[in-house]
C-alpha cells in the first residue's frame, strides 16, 4: 500500500510538472528553478537559498502553532486571516487523541491527510508565503468535512457542525489589503520622461533591477519601459542585496551590445541605487556624461522615491576613470 501511495504521488509530480521541470533543466539546469539553486547551482542567479525570512517561524513554538500566528496576528508579511487552517489543525488534534476511527478510514482519504500534512510543513519551512498556499487552500474545507465525518457519530450532526465552521471561516476571513491609489488619471501610473526622451529617435539604457523577486531594492521600473520611445533598448542590470553581480558570460555579452551600439546610453534606477549602477556601467565601459534628470509618476508619490535616468558614455580606449 504505501509502494503504491509514493507511486502515485510520483506519478502526479511526473504528470503535471515533468514536461516543465524539463524545460526548466535544458535552460537553467535546475528542474525547480529559481527555488533550491543552492543545490542544482545554475549559473543564470547565485547560488543562494531563496527563502523569506521576515515570514518563517522565528522558534519551535511559532513553528508549531503557526496556524495560529498567521491568522490572528498583524504580521504585515501575511496581511490576512483565514481560520481554516487554526480549524484543521486542532481537528487533527482532536482525531489523534481520541483515535476514534482512524484505522477505519479509507486509504485514500489517509493519503490525502498526508499529502495536506506534508505539504503544509514544506510550505511552512521553505517559503510561509499567502499566496503559495492557494492549493491547500481548497484542499482544508474537504480535510475539515472528513474530520468531522470522523469524530461525529451521525451525518446530521456532521453537516451541522461542518455549515457552523464554513460560516465561521467565510465571515471572520480579512483578504490581504491592497494599496490603492485614488489620484489616477489618463494612465495607472501618468508618468511625465524629462523632454529630452522624445527628441532622442535611439538610445540604450542600463536599467537596475532585483535578482530575485522577494527583495524590492532596486526598486521595481520595468513598467516605464512602454512609455519610451520605440527604437530605445533596454539592458536589465541584476542586483542582488543592493550591489550589482554579473558573471563573466552576461558582462561579455553586455559589453558586445553596447559596442555595436553607438547610439546615446542612460542609467536607469532609484536615486539610492545610482552610483552603484554608475560602478557597473563602469565595468561594461561606460562613463559619466552630464547631468542626471528625474522621471515622475504616481509609484514615486506613494514610496516617496525619487527615480533617475543619467546619461553616460564609452570610455575612451578601453579605460574608464572612477565615476
Amino acid at each position: 500500500m504505501v509502494f503504491l501511495g509514493t507511486a502515485g504521488i510520483f506519478l502526479g509530480i511526473i504528470s503535471s510538472s515533468f514536461y516543465w521541470m524539463l524545460i526548466s533543466w535544458g535552460q537553467y539546469y535546475n528542474p525547480l528553478f529559481p527555488f533550491f539553486n543552492h543545490f542544482f547551482h545554475s549559473q543564470a542567479i547565485p547560488s543562494l537559498k531563496l527563502f523569506y525570512g521576515n515570514l518563517l517561524p522565528k522558534n519551535l513554538i511559532e513553528a508549531v502553532f503557526f496556524p495560529f500566528y498567521f491568522s490572528f496576528t498583524k504580521n504585515p508579511g501575511w496581511g490576512f486571516s483565514d481560520y481554516r487552517y487554526p480549524f484543521v489543525f486542532v481537528l487533527f488534534i482532536i482525531a489523534a487523541l481520541t483515535g476514534r476511527k482512524i484505522k477505519k478510514q479509507a486509504l485514500e482519504v489517509k493519503w490525502l491527510y498526508l499529502l495536506l500534512i506534508c505539504s503544509y510543513f514544506i510550505w511552512e519551512y521553505s517559503f510561509a508565503v499567502p499566496r503559495y498556499l492557494a492549493p491547500l487552500e481548497m484542499l482544508v474545507p474537504l480535510v475539515i468535512y472528513l474530520l468531522l465525518h470522523q469524530l461525529t457519530k451521525n451525518t446530521f450532526d456532521c453537516l451541522v457542525l461542518t455549515f457552523m465552521i464554513f460560516y465561521t471561516i467565510a465571515f471572520m476571513m480579512v483578504p490581504i489589503h491592497m494599496v490603492r491609489a485614488p489620484w489616477y488619471e489618463a494612465s495607472f501610473f501618468n508618468v511625465k520622461l524629462p523632454d529630452f526622451i522624445a527628441k532622442t529617435p535611439k538610445a540604450t539604457v542600463l536599467l537596475a533591477y532585483s535578482a530575485y523577486t522577494l527583495s524590492v531594492d532596486p526598486r521595481p521600473l520595468s513598467y516605464l519601459i512602454p512609455f519610451f520611445p520605440p527604437e530605445w533598448r533596454i539592458i536589465g542590470i541584476p542586483f542582488v542585496d543592493e550591489k550589482f553581480i554579473l558573471s563573466n558570460e552576461e558582462q561579455q555579452k553586455m559589453s558586445s551590445l553596447i559596442n555595436k551600439n553607438s547610439a546615446n546610453f542612460y542609467l536607469l534606477t532609484m536615486e539610492r541605487n545610482m552610483r552603484e549602477l554608475y560602478r557597473a556601467g563602469k565595468e561594461l565601459g561606460l562613463s559619466s556624461y552630464g547631468q542626471c534628470e528625474y522621471i515622475y509618476d504616481d509609484r514615486q508619490r506613494m514610496t516617496h522615491e525619487k527615480t533617475l535616468i543619467c546619461p553616460v558614455t564609452k570610455c575612451p580606449g578601453s579605460i574608464c576613470t572612477r565615476i
